[in-house]
């Protein structure tokens, strides 16, 4: 048994070894492309080496093995999928491409989906006129940029600057500069692009994963309705007023905790075992309501509890209590109340929509504590858009992101903010709002953290406004 299980090991690490010699290319170690490679023959396979150990970066690639790498491309990013493609009843235009060819049921694909959903206007024969496709030629920057610019994303801004011998007047003229401003294919250290030149295997890699992480921008659909994840950024369940350390009422705090952690027990379990009475208050609501008696300066929270758990308690009272809260938070503005948003969702249950939007309003425009405001403003934006109310919505959204800190929470805000925008003010206003806060949220000290999931959300948001506006 142990023999066998070594020998099931041995084949496996030499397995593991010989896979990782394959991509070990001997003439790449010191190519400017080697990253890029190592991408395309190893975590995605879209290119092989040769037998000898080499990749050969320097030598050109053919147009049949680009287009047969773009279309697999468009495979793994679930841009098109073998129901949209395949069997479609298309003629071969091309004379020199026929049934058998090893790259055929690849080229007729890719010309199916550049003619057919293309953010451009390029046509494939306006890259490859007919009737010659030329498949074993070797592809020119020109071409395969064009190629790459129709199946690709369009770019949130175009660059001002072009290469000095790519003149204004040329065939996509723009369709180039949209290329590389998206940051897929930049011209040479001489100020030259060579539009003539052919593309080498170390070039073609580069561009295809390039090609790939823009595709990732469209491969789910980003424009939702908004919604904030609450929970993660309330750090207590208990709702709580911030009060000073040295505050008077300290030891009701106590009190107010005690029996609250009672209720919360009951709650759980049912009842409160007859062994463990002295560790809990046994009489946790009549506790509550000696605390409002005493005047304590949690009246938002104890009101929350005695409302949530009070069973004797009717509905007049209960809307009575949710008004006391109001009014007694309009005199406690400037201090934190932690779990806001809890009581404001347990109001809507007794108070009409209308009238708790009003005085949630009201709460709103007085609060000075972030976080609270923060809690308030999610409630109110949701109240806003069960009554179709867009415009007050986006005003809350830019009255909260003036303040709120957390960058996790903020980049959820500037998404939905932007989602709000398209939808009420159109695509241009939308990408420009988007933008702009995109590059103030650059500024925060711990973007380079969420770099890779903001960039995500927020660039994949803009350029499938710009796609479907």
């Amino acid at each position: 048994m142990v023999k066998k299980i070594v020998s099931v090991i041995t084949v496996v690490l030499l397995i593991f070894n010989y896979s990782y010699a394959t991509i070990n290319y001997s003439d790449i170690q010191q190519h400017w492309s080697r990253e890029y490679v190592y991408w395309g023959t190893g975590e995605i396979t879209l290119f092989n080496g040769y037998e000898d150990g080499t990749f050969r970066p320097d030598q050109s690639i053919t147009i049949a093995e680009y287009l047969s790498i773009l279309n697999r491309i468009l495979y793994l990013q679930h841009i098109h999928s073998i129901s949209s493609v395949k069997n479609q009843d298309m003629d071969m235009p091309y004379k020199d491409i026929k049934k058998g060819h090893w790259a055929y049921e690849d080229i007729t694909e890719i010309i199916h989906y550049i003619d057919n959903y293309s953010t451009t206007s390029i046509k494939f024969q306006d890259i490859f006129s007919i009737p010659q496709l030329r498949p074993d030629e070797f592809i020119t920057r020109y071409e395969a940029s064009l190629l790459a610019r129709a199946i690709t994303t369009p770019p949130i801004k175009v660059l001002d600057t072009t290469p000095k011998d790519i003149p204004e007047d040329m065939n996509f003229y723009r369709e180039i500069k949209e290329l590389m401003s998206n940051n897929i294919i930049f011209g040479y250290g001489d100020g030259t692009f060579g539009l003539e030149n052919n593309i080498t295997r170390g070039e073609a890699a580069t561009i295809i994963k390039r090609i790939y992480e823009d595709l990732g921008f469209v491969k789910k659909d980003l424009l939702k309705p908004p919604s904030v994840n609450i929970t993660k950024n309330q750090k207590s369940s208990l709702l709580f007023q911030m009060e000073a350390t040295d505050s008077p009422q300290n030891h009701l705090d106590v009190e107010f905790i005690e029996a609250i952690t009672a209720l919360e027990y009951m709650d759980f379990i049912g009842f409160i075992p007859y062994e463990e009475r002295h560790l809990y208050d046994v009489t946790p609501i009549d506790t509550l309501w000696q605390l409002k008696n005493q005047h304590y300066y949690n009246v938002i929270g104890t009101n929350y509890y005695i409302i949530k758990y009070d069973k004797e308690l009717g509905i007049e009272r209960k809307i009575e209590l949710i008004k006391e809260a109001f009014l007694h938070y309009g005199t406690i503005s400037e201090q934190r109340v932690e779990g806001m948003y809890s009581f404001l969702q347990s109001s809507k249950k007794y108070v009409p929509l209308q009238e708790l939007i009003t005085m949630t309003g009201e709460a709103f425009n007085a609060a000075n504590d972030s976080h609270t405001k923060w809690e308030i403003g999610i409630f109110l934006t949701e109240g806003y858009l069960k009554q179709d109310r867009t415009k007050e919505t986006i005003a809350v959204y830019e009255e909260l992101l003036k303040d709120h800190k957390e960058i996790e929470t903020k980049t959820e805000l500037i998404a939905n903010y932007g989602y709000l925008v398209y939808q009420m003010e159109g695509q241009e206003k939308a990408v420009s709002s988007l933008y702009n806060q995109w590059e103030k949220l650059k500024r925060h000290k711990e973007y380079s953290l969420y770099k890779k999931d903001i960039d995500y959300l927020l660039v994949g948001m803009m350029k499938q406004m710009i796609i479907k506006p």
